[in-house]
């Protein structure tokens, strides 16, 4: 009943905004790439092969297998203590679902254990968790959020598959990063289902419909 109250979709919207803005900034990144790489080709008279502008790293795309193990080294292994039994919490008292996990910074800020990006600014990274019925999926993301919708056949297949067993050891998951990386899985839960189910008890995480999880927090 909370989570129909709206505040995922405060987030949402916030993440939509954020998102947004990393496409502008990307676009405006690439058109000065262009403008460079032109100025090359009309200045060059030595009939040679113009010289075309490098691009920088923080442009290139972040590799498939980097993705999937910040996903797991990076983002999983640090909030599970958290996170998992949170989910156990809802599971418990809704039935099938999903752990909806979401942040308003790219997955590649993940990579780095240190606090800090390739180019030594500081992080601030956070990471919003939420249980979610697949009722809930149909009715307040997947109307709004086409790269969400595009995952609803992959993630209902994760949530029947977890829910076909009460104690079920594993987690139906979904992900969402600012960066538009989205990604469905089933994971183990770690810890074991009798602990995740004795945290969820002492932090009241039942009463919780959303968590707030800040990974650089001093």
């Amino acid at each position: 009943e909370a989570w129909t109250k709206g505040p995922h979709k405060k987030m949402c919207a916030h993440l939509a905004m954020l998102r947004r803005e990393a496409s502008l900034q990307a676009r405006h990144q690439h058109q000065a790439t262009d403008d460079a790489s032109q100025r090359d080709d009309d200045d060059d008279t030595t009939g040679k092969t113009p010289h075309r502008a490098s691009v920088s790293s923080s442009s290139l795309p972040f590799p498939v297998a980097r993705k999937r193990e910040t996903l797991s080294r990076g983002v999983l292994a640090r909030v599970r203590f958290y996170a998992l039994p949170f989910y156990v919490a809802h599971r418990d008292r809704s039935g099938a679902g999903c752990l909806f996990l979401q942040s308003p910074e790219p997955l590649e800020d993940f990579f780095f254990e240190a606090p800090v990006n390739r180019h030594g600014e500081p992080l601030e990274r956070t990471l919003y968790a939420a249980f979610l019925t697949p009722s809930e999926f149909d009715r307040d993301l997947a109307v709004s959020d086409f790269e969400l919708a595009l995952a609803r056949k992959a993630l209902f297949r994760a949530m029947e598959d977890v829910a076909q067993n009460v104690d079920d050891p594993r987690a139906a998951l979904l992900v969402k990063f600012r960066c538009g990386y989205v990604a469905v899985l089933v994971a183990p839960l770690v810890p074991d289902l009798g602990l995740c189910r004795a945290l969820a008890t002492t932090s009241d995480y039942a009463s919780k419909p959303q968590l707030r999880l800040n990974l650089d927090a001093v």
